[in-house]
């Protein structure tokens, strides 16, 4: 007699796209399979488990240690060190990452190739846009840690990463830059126009959104930056927070789309920021450029810092924002939108846009100095402040090396830590197995 799959679905479906086995070795077709609409759901539920599992601090972890703001990792932390050390032929103690990122694709697509199954009984067009949003963001994350930035090159035909658009583990050929960017855009833009006005701490518009302002920013796409971000800044829905704190478990108008988590042991998507800035030792701790950003006392950030054995040969520092049981990740937040924003009305010399920004700055400002704080306006308001703002909010949340490539892209002379920003060594190296003749890898070496 054969058993409910309600459990095993997630462990047979993901394993084979064409046939399925029961837990006595039978084999079954997807419709069997999938015993019911609450089922397929289940497999979106489980998209969201696995993208947010790596988006516990491990992607973003990446994208620090590639930057200036971490100090070498102990030795004994392997992948951290090679990454730090841009060691591009040892970045393969990564690969899980790319796996993890491109597992949660390979489960989108099974759950959009199968919703015509119980098409009478789901929101299709909602459920995809789910789906859309989360790949999306998936492909974003890959091409920024595999491939050099967008603005690398003048048509973006340098090698992106492949593009996966249905339920298939076959090595396939690198997509360029511009490819890859078109698709994240093509997908959050469907998302845009079928995700539901507010969805918990799932997609809603608000996220595609604030996605779309964050992937445009990227591509240094000022006024479609603007557009989106502004939208989310003034439907009300999502607010920058009076405290500075908004990686917590409550989720308040600050997080736009968030990681959730709610306990410390058994639904803990956070820990991976615990683990690594406060684990004895810690494997993420800050630089000496980090600590010094935080010096100012008068600035409640400060508190986020701590120097252990001061003035001794072993000096380190820690990271203290980090330090809880559990919290949300806001991985689009309306803070970072605020400064997305500013940044672009001020380069576009959009004078609505900067007539919000300097009000959002002076927020910013304010909720970290007090009210004391003299206010900017639009002959003090200046590109360095804005990015000064950015990089405190934003510090080790994974932005700073995509901001550091993205100026490096308009011209700016970007060092990290004594390499150019577009050394081969600040792209992370494919596994082994992508080694083929349609795919191959990224170029060694260059940065030391």
């Amino acid at each position: 007699m054969k058993r409910s799959i309600h459990l095993f679905v997630f462990i047979a479906l993901f394993s084979s796209s064409c046939l399925e086995f029961d837990t006595e070795g039978d084999i079954v077709t997807k419709k069997e399979a999938l015993n019911s609409a609450d089922d397929l759901k289940a497999v979106l539920n489980s998209c969201y488990d696995e993208f947010t599992n790596i988006m516990n601090g491990t992607v973003q972890g990446a994208h620090e240690l590639l930057g200036d703001h971490l100090a070498e990792p102990p030795s004994g932390a392997i992948t951290e060190v090679t990454i730090f050390n841009r060691s591009t032929i040892s970045f393969r103690t990564a690969d899980r990452i790319i796996r993890d990122l491109y597992n949660c694709i390979y489960r989108l697509h099974v759950f959009t190739e199968n919703l015509d199954l119980y098409a009478d009984e789901l929101n299709v067009s909602q459920m995809t846009a789910e789906a859309y949003f989360l790949r999306a963001y998936c492909h974003w994350e890959l091409v920024k840690l595999w491939a050099q930035p967008y603005g690398f090159t003048e048509n973006n035909n340098h090698p992106g990463v492949a593009i996966r658009l249905k339920s298939a583990y076959e090595v396939r050929e690198r997509s360029t830059v511009a490819e890859v960017y078109a698709q994240i855009i093509k997908d959050l833009e469907y998302s845009l126009q079928n995700l539901p006005e507010e969805n918990g701490v799932y997609a809603d518009k608000e996220a595609a959104l604030g996605l779309l302002s964050k992937v445009y920013f990227t591509m240094n796409d000022f006024e479609k930056t603007i557009q989106y971000s502004a939208q989310v800044l003034s439907n009300g829905i999502h607010y920058m927070a009076d405290s500075l704190d908004f990686f917590t478990s409550n989720h308040v108008g600050e997080g736009v789309f968030i990681s959730s988590s709610t306990s410390a042991s058994t639904d803990n998507r956070s820990r991976v920021f615990t683990q690594g800035y406060q684990g004895l030792p810690p494997t993420m701790r800050p630089s000496r450029l980090a600590y010094d950003l935080f010096s100012d006392t008068a600035d409640a950030r400060n508190a986020w810092m701590e120097i252990v054995d001061e003035g001794q040969p072993n000096e380190s520092f820690l990271c203290n924002r980090f330090k809880k049981t559990f919290f949300n990740i806001p991985l689009v937040s309306a803070t970072e939108l605020a400064l997305n924003h500013a940044e672009a009305a001020l380069i576009s010399e959009n004078t609505d846009a900067l007539n919000v920004a300097i009000q959002n700055i002076n927020f910013i400002r304010k909720r970290a100095y007090g009210s004391s704080v003299t206010d900017l306006d639009a002959t003090t308001l200046t590109l360095e402040e804005i990015r000064k703002e950015r990089t405190r909010e934003l510090a080790f949340t994974g932005d700073r090396t995509t901001q550091l490539k993205r100026r490096g892209v308009l011209g700016e002379s970007i060092n990290i830590r004594g390499a150019s920003w577009d050394c081969n060594g600040m792209v992370l190296q494919f596994p082994a197995s992508d080694n083929t003749t349609n795919h191959g890898l990224n170029p060694e070496g260059g940065c030391n």
